[in-house]
């Protein structure tokens, strides 16, 4: 049973591919992912629930979000997070799937150095030119 004075955020979504899913977000932090059998369905569906008078969805802002983030109110993850959900990703559907960025470059330490910046990625360069040999490959391709 959901209460829809809880909804917070309602997406559309792709799933499969398909302009087909609804993503529905709660205050209390549950989210249920529809899938509709159109995309015709999916709208009808999703116009009908944030007409209704109890449904007050909260509104996000890039321009917001990313002041938060530049003050450090948010810390680096919950911005990717933000940005991630406003890009129509979404943790329900694999291929959807958050992106996050590669930033360790040491996977053989049993321990990590966060002081040492030889344990992140060299961010300065795309991936594909992490070393030279890597470069070299990338450069012939």
């Amino acid at each position: 049973k959901l209460e829809l004075a809880s909804l917070k955020h309602v997406m559309k979504r792709r799933y499969m591919l398909r302009h087909v899913g609804l993503e529905l977000f709660t205050k209390g932090g549950l989210n249920i992912f529809l899938v509709l059998s159109s995309t015709s369905k999916r709208n009808n569906l999703y116009t009908k629930l944030v007409a209704l008078p109890e449904v007050k969805l909260q509104q996000l802002d890039l321009e917001e979000i990313t002041q938060k983030w530049q003050n450090e109110e948010i810390s680096n993850y919950d911005y990717l997070t933000c940005l991630n959900f406003m890009a129509d990703r979404s943790y329900s559907d694999i291929m959807q799937y958050p992106v996050m960025p590669w930033i360790i470059s040491d996977y053989t330490s049993n321990t990590l150095d966060l002081q040492n910046p030889a344990t992140f990625r060299d961010l300065t360069k795309p991936i594909g030119a992490l070393n030279e040999e890597r470069l070299a490959f990338f450069k012939v391709s």
